[in-house]
């Protein structure tokens, strides 16, 4: 429902929890061409640190997943790519990579909205099978591969 201001409802939210808490998770159902995925915005606005992505889980594990690394972030930690993070997913670790810009438009409209462009950076969380191998690993389960395209 948009109003005079032309934000509507959505948009007021994501605006008032950046500036209440941080961040805004957006959670993306999935569709034919993408499995669902969950991302931040604000992370980057607020505390200078990239936003970040989870792909291919349920939705409310991702945004979970997503708002505990946020609160590190608060908390003046800061995420590294391609360092494996073990307290993030249970039982397994996970690792960042720096998502590509190519990827924006694709996926992250709204973060592009909040930010007027691409000029964020984002990182994807990226989790490895049940046997502990990574999406680039050549016994990475295939059956799973859909599920988490890489967006590096």
């Amino acid at each position: 429902m948009q109003d005079d201001d032309g934000m509507d409802d959505h948009d007021k939210k994501l605006l008032d929890d950046v500036e209440r808490h941080g961040w805004h998770i957006v959670g993306i159902t999935p569709t034919q061409d993408a499995p669902p995925y969950a991302f931040s915005v604000g992370l980057y606005h607020t505390f200078r640190h990239p936003e970040l992505m989870v792909m291919g889980m349920d939705i409310k594990l991702m945004a979970s997943m997503i708002n505990g690394v946020g609160e590190w972030i608060r908390s003046g930690q800061r995420i590294a790519t391609d360092q494996p993070y073990p307290d993030i997913l249970e039982g397994f670790d996970c690792v960042f990579r720096s998502v590509s810009k190519t990827y924006y438009r694709d996926y992250l409209g709204y973060a592009r909205w909040f930010y007027e462009g691409d000029n964020f950076p984002m990182l994807q969380c990226i989790w490895p099978d049940k046997q502990n191998h990574w999406p680039w690993d050549p016994d990475f389960n295939p059956a799973w591969k859909p599920a988490q395209p890489l967006l590096q």
